[in-house]
């Protein structure tokens, strides 16, 4: 990957725990765990950032739907009263 471009999500996190899994003389369980749980919390992390945006992007095509039916629904209704002045 060149220098400029965008790096991976939790891509450090993941290279950390890679390297430390391989180290084979000195392998240190512990400090590999704690870099596990370190890629697990940037993970979900993530994932509730996206969860997040998403259900805001979600809730605000929906709160744009009921908008444009609730103008639909004043339009005729506006009509109609003006077609009933019409006719008094």
């Amino acid at each position: 990957m060149d220098e400029g471009g965008a790096k991976p999500v939790c891509g450090q996190e993941a290279l950390d725990l890679l390297n430390c899994v391989t180290d084979s003389p000195s392998y240190d369980k512990d400090k590999c765990l704690a870099l596990l749980n370190s890629l697990r919390e940037c993970v979900l992390s993530k994932v509730l950032l996206f969860l997040s945006v998403t259900s805001l992007s979600s809730f605000l095509n929906l709160y744009e739907l009921v908008l444009n039916l609730v103008e639909s629904i004043f339009s005729v209704l506006i009509r109609d009263v003006k077609l009933a002045n019409l006719h008094d």
